[in-house]
């Protein structure tokens, strides 16, 4: 790679964007007089490259702050540097890995004055790894810059020691990673020293645990032998609680047997009493036959006595029946009484549970935090404490602040720094290694590649073909992605649908009393015709959902009734609907709506404006407005009981009012109100259902789109199909050509390659990080002995303060620990107990429900034979009376009929009282079927909640078996079984059982088995560590023999270079770098000097010029050892003359043929040899630069004393840098 252009924004002196262009491949010199901007170019370079804005003075800079134009105060906020590189040379180690296809490789790097910043390769962000390894992979490394010769380089050179010159060479030659690995060894020898005394140390430990978890596994079997006998005591409780239900539910049977026989005894008995009756009837008419022979007009009263035997007959019938239906519905509402009593009495002593227990559970949350709190600050505590006062951390891995103190965080940093230096001497060895292959195969990586090519263009082939099926598919329009897009769509859709229904479902579940079912009363029936119920026709803005109770005491009843369109619709409805309950219809053609008058209204509002007609607080459609009317229009809502009573009974309103609560106020004044039902309300329940309805239309709505769209789709989706089957093919085709490919050793050896280099890259920068992670872990040891040094002034009176901390807070806390156990026991009995009573009145109230339902349908029965006994009544009455006027006469005949009238009388009496008997029979054979069902349930209920019932039942009270009670009760039973409870919590709580049973004795064996291999392992572990020891001494001196190798070859070959490079510069003089008098060569390497024939003593003997001749030598060198494809050098000619610094020209055109030099100096001897030449000027506060071709020193400084438009030059022409007519190509704005 070759630096073509470069362009700088922002940059130091460059305030605007400056482009620098047409740079020379070979040599490049830039000169211009002191401050002019000439080394800004050779920094903006570097920075480009890479170099960390951390390391900034390098470039000579404070601050990421002072690499941006006058620190940002200027208006320039940001700093950017951009170079073009000339990536056509595609040799591998010339062209970066990846950038193969790319002739050009532009990079930008930018910081902003926040010194955030960022890189841009050919446009795309990348990172600096990226970037870096990006140049490291042709040679370029930034942060460690052989290529890089910056001012001052040549004048440190001189001062070195033989011991420093020694490590340059080392440098060169990597052997620096041996001394590395020597000190890392010695560090692991030391380490395995504390290993031994480690393994020993745990092996006491682990020593200690085994004896406690064999004692807990002793405690643990205790455990689950008290858990097995709890859970037996529970299977006999609940064997004798099913023996008991079970006896209670045979017991009933054999009753309903006995009252079934007298059941039918009674039924006998009322028949015989029927036919007696009947045979009194009988002579009764034979009397009034012979009565009537003795009466010339005996027709008429014969008629009057038959009319008035009928009506009395039918008196009597309807009396007995009225008398049973009363009898039935006092016996059902006492029932109803007691099961609302009972249901009462549940709720009160839910209530008082829970005021009793209202406060438990915030309690146990309060003491539970308090005490964790408290645990924590204490264990903490402690752990400081032991720590300062013994220098010894109490516990192994803590993670608190103040875990193993001053001394413990130290050792952490320690252990820190010595991991990094073996990972660093570890990536090291492995880069030697790596090089070491790499030279090895590269070169036949290179004639590899031209044998593959025939394969390498079927492989291009079949992409192309595969490039052309691809562009086919994307001309369809339609994707894989589309396709499981839209089927996840049509799925997730199908979904919704089924949760919106079942959530309609649930809430109408909820809502059975509001479910009218009807069958089409005539073919083709109009369904739209039947509105539906009122409650179900209205709608309730959420915000008036405050007055949903008062709405549904307004409508009573009503809010059930059916709406229909006419009378005629209702009629087939109730003849043909087939409707399963009795509903009231209300046809809107035939309803007498009434709305209260706007008089009426206003005065009700001065009252008070928070009282509302009913009928302005419900929604609903047009059609059904004279129902609403019907229900809500002449009610009255008030906001409290004032405001009601106010409206109702004033002179201008006088309408029925109804409370927020439910309260009733009506004008005639009655007062209705009470206790409520706390359920939530029928109206809301109803918008919720409407909502889940809506939700539900939405839901299919969005389905059919769907699946509308899936179908319109289907054509596009099966050519889709086609042609992905034809690419699948193709590039199963292709992956057999590219693992041919991939799998022949050609391309084998040049992957392998390849991934060499990048490995190798990769484990440098681990090196570059391990080592700044170093100096962070030693700078964190220098601040902690700091710290500790000052905690030793003040160490007893605090160390005083907290002991007598420490034992204040574990009185505390055993306190605290005691009260939470107990109010989390008494918290699980109260949430356990309250479950159990709000399903016990759940029950109850369904019960009562049920009851009076029936209770409204037994009501309707007497009054409706009341009425028809009131009418047979009457007609016997007055028939009787008729007869009394005609019979006068027929005293004697009426004693003996009154007497029959009176044992027909008496034989009625007997006949209700039997009818009774029969009816209370019945009642109570009832009552034992609604009790048989509740204890099938609890039986059932029982079997449920303990399956092994069923199977078991039949050992249950057998002598022998676990379900013998041995004389004990159920009670006793119950009692026995909590106290095996008890002693099972007990032991709970000494072993901390938090899992199951089962999994924390599997626990206790698995700590202890892991335990018992632990000690093994340990003891393993030592005897490897003493292996381990000899294997490092090994190890040491093959380290030493490997580094006096390499160091030799390097010397060998710099010295060789170092010599010739001082001929050519200082011809007839030669030097060299040799060991210490009497030393050897790993001891040190200093200079020694030839002037014509004669050896120097001292470096002291030459003058400054010749001093700096010999270290450029040195450098120069050293560099064609490594040789780099650039080379940054900041006035290395400094100290050198006119002639010399014409040595070093050509000397670079020369010795580095295929690098590129971009040189910064003021000697006209150096730059006369560059091809390409720029100058840097300052202007007006910025820097300017101009580019020239084979021109003449001369000519440079001249044009120095110009004013800003250029001279017409004396050589060449020349140009600024970019583009304007005239020769200015670009001027800075």
């Amino acid at each position: 790679m070759r630096i073509q252009e470069l362009i700088l924004d922002g940059f130091k002196s460059y305030p605007t964007r400056t482009q620098i262009s047409l740079f020379d491949p070979s040599f490049n010199a830039i000169t211009g007089l002191n401050g002019s901007g000439k080394s800004n170019i050779l920094d903006a370079i570097c920075f480009c490259l890479g170099l960390n804005t951390s390391s900034v003075s390098l470039l000579r800079a404070q601050s990421a702050l002072d690499l941006i134009y006058k620190r940002g105060n200027a208006g320039v906020t940001r700093a950017s540097v951009t170079i073009v590189f000339d990536n056509t040379d595609k040799r591998p180690g010339k062209c970066p890995v990846g950038m193969e296809a790319e002739n050009q490789i532009t990079v930008m790097r930018m910081v902003n004055v926040s010194g955030s910043g960022k890189y841009l390769v050919n446009g795309h962000v990348a990172t600096v790894t990226q970037v870096q390894n990006m140049f490291m992979s042709v040679g370029l490394n930034v942060n460690n810059p052989n290529f890089l010769i910056m001012q001052g380089k040549i004048t440190k050179l001189l001062s070195l020691s033989p011991v420093q010159i020694l490590s340059l060479i080392a440098e060169a030659a990597g052997t620096n990673m041996f001394d590395e690995r020597k000190k890392k060894a010695e560090q692991s020898m030391e380490k395995k020293q504390r290993n031994l005394r480690n393994c020993k140390d745990q092996l006491d430990e682990i020593s200690s645990k085994l004896d406690k978890l064999r004692a807990e596994k002793r405690d643990c079997i205790e455990y689950q032998k008290l858990d097995a006998e709890v859970q037996t005591l529970q299977m006999l409780e609940a064997s004798m609680e099913w023996m008991e239900k079970h006896s209670s539910l045979e017991k009933g049977k054999e009753d309903e047997k006995k009252r079934k026989k007298e059941l039918v005894k009674g039924k006998e008995q009322l028949a015989r009493f029927e036919k007696e009756l009947e045979a009194m009837n009988l002579e009764v008419e034979r009397l009034s036959k012979a009565r009537s022979k003795e009466l010339s007009k005996g027709g008429k009263v014969a008629k009057l006595e038959e009319e008035l035997q009928g009506h009395g007959l039918a008196v009597a019938k309807l009396t007995t029946e009225m008398e049973l239906k009363e009898g039935t519905v006092k016996d059902e509402e006492k029932r109803i009484e007691d099961l609302k009593k009972e249901a009462n009495d549940l709720r009160l002593q839910r209530d008082l549970k829970k005021k009793a227990d209202a406060g438990l559970s915030d309690e146990f949350a309060s003491i539970k935090a308090a005490h964790d709190n408290t645990e924590s600050e204490l264990r903490s505590l402690e752990e400081l404490y032991q720590t300062l006062q013994t220098g010894i951390s109490t516990t192994a891995n803590s993670n608190t602040n103040n875990a193993g103190g001053y001394l413990g965080k130290i050792q952490t940093a320690q252990s820190t720094i010595s991991s990094l230096q073996t990972e660093t001497d570890q990536a090291q060895i492995r880069i030697g290694h790596l090089e070491k292959e790499l030279k090895e195969k590269e070169p036949g990586a290179q004639n590899s590649r031209k044998e593959g090519e025939a394969l390498r263009v079927k492989v291009e082939q079949g992409r192309k073909e595969v490039e052309a099926l691809q562009k086919n598919l994307e001309k369809t329009g339609w994707s894989t992605d589309k396709e499981q897009n839209l089927t996840s769509r049509l799925q997730a859709a199908r979904e919704r649908v089924r949760e919106t229904r079942d959530q309609r479902d649930v809430v109408r579940s909820r809502l059975a009393a509001l479910d009218f079912q009807y069958s089409d009363p005539v073919p083709n029936f109009d369904r739209s015709k039947v509105k539906g119920l009122v409650a179900n026709l209205i709608n309730i803005d959420p915000k008036n959902f405050k007055y949903s109770t008062a709405l549904e005491i307004c409508a009573g009843g009503r809010l059930y009734n059916v709406v229909v369109e006419n009378e005629q619709v209702g009629s087939q409805l109730l003849n043909n609907g087939k409707l399963q309950k009795r509903v009231t219809l209300i046809p809107l053609n035939k309803i007498s709506a009434f709305v209260a008058s706007a008089e009426k209204l206003s005065a009700a509002k001065s009252l008070d404006r928070q009282t509302d007609l009913a009928l302005s607080l419900v929604g609903y459609e047009h059609d059904v407005a004279a129902a609403m009317k019907f229900v809500f229009g002449n009610t009255l809502i008030c906001a409290n009981p004032d405001s009601a009573k106010a409206a109702t009974f004033h002179k201008d309103v006088r309408m029925k009012s109804v409370t927020l609560e439910g309260d009733v106020y009506d004008p005639s004044g009655t007062l209705s109100g009470g206790s409520r039902s706390k359920t939530e309300s029928i109206l809301v329940r109803v918008q919720e259902l409407r909502k889940a309805e809506d939700a539900t239309k939405d839901a299919i709505s969005q389905l059919a789109t769907i699946e509308q769209e899936c179908q319109s789709q289907k054509g596009v989706m099966e050519h889709f199909k086609e042609g992905s089957r034809k690419l699948e093919l193709k590039l199963h085709e292709l992956s057999l050509l590219e693992d041919q490919l991939k799998n022949s050793n050609t391309t084998i050896l040049a992957n392998r390659v390849d991934e060499v280099k990048k490995e190798i890259s990769t484990l440098k920068s681990s090196i570059i990080e391990c080592k700044k992670k170093q100096k962070a872990s030693e700078a964190e040891i220098a601040q902690l002995e700091k710290e500790m040094g000052e905690f030793a002034n003040n160490k007893e009176s605090k160390l005083k303060k907290m002991k007598e901390d420490i034992a204040k807070r574990k009185t505390d806390l055993m306190k605290n620990g005691q009260t939470l156990k107990t109010k989390q026991k008494e918290l699980r009995a109260a949430e356990l107990e309250s479950e159990n009573m709000d399903s016990d009145i759940q029950t109850a109230e369904t019960k009562v429900q049920e009851a009076l339902s029936g209770l409204e349908q037994l009501k309707k029965e007497p009054e409706k034979v009341k009425r028809t006994l009131s009418k047979a009544q009457a007609e016997h009455d007055k028939c009787e009376m008729k007869l009394r006027e005609e019979t006068k006469m027929l005293s004697s005949f009426q004693t003996e009929l009154d007497e029959l009238d009176k044992a027909m009388t008496k034989k009625k009496a007997d006949i209700s009282d039997c009818q009774l008997k029969v009816k209370q029979l019945d009642n109570a054979i009832d009552r034992f079927n609604k009790e048989k069902d509740l204890l099938v349930d609890h039986i059932k209920s029982l079997e449920k909640q303990y399956p092994w019932i069923s199977e078991k039942k039949g050992f249950f009270g057998q002598t022998g078996t676990p379900f013998d009670p041995r004389g004990r009760t159920l009670e006793q039973v119950g009692s026995d079984k909590e106290t095996m409870r008890q002693k099972t919590l007990k032991l709970k709580r000494k072993l901390n059982v938090k899992d199951t049973d089962e999994d924390y004795m599997a626990k206790i064996v698995q700590n202890l088995e892991h335990q018992e291999k632990q000690e093994k392992k340990v003891q393993k572990m030592y005897e490897q560590v003493l292996r381990d020891k000899e294997n490092i001494q090994n190890t040491v001196t093959k380290l030493l023999d490997h580094k006096r190798e390499a160091l030799t070859t390097t010397w060998e070959k710099v010295n060789v270079d170092f010599g010739a490079i001082f001929g050519d510069l200082l011809p007839g003089n030669t030097c060299k770098l040799e060991p210490m008098q009497g030393k050897d060569i790993t001891e040190g390497l200093e200079v020694k000097v030839r002037l014509g024939q004669v050896w120097k003593a001292s470096l002291t003997e030459l003058s400054g010029g010749q001093r700096s001749l010999i270290a450029l030598s040195l450098i120069m060198a050293m560099l064609q050892f490594k040789p780099a494809p650039m080379y940054i050098l900041d006035e290395i000619d400094a100290a050198l003359d006119l002639s010399h610094t014409q040595h070093i020209g050509h000397l670079f055109r020369t010795r580095f043929k295929g690098s590129q030099f971009i040189v910064v100096s003021l000697k006209e001897g150096l730059f006369n040899n560059a091809n390409v030449l720029f100058r840097a000027r300052f202007v007006n506060g910025t820097s300017v630069v101009e580019r020239t071709v084979q021109r003449t020193a001369s000519a440079v400084y001249d044009d120095e004393r110009t004013t800003d438009v250029p001279a017409v030059p004396t050589g060449p022409r020349r140009s600024r840098v970019g583009g304007r007519a005239g020769g200015l190509l670009s001027v800075n704005a």
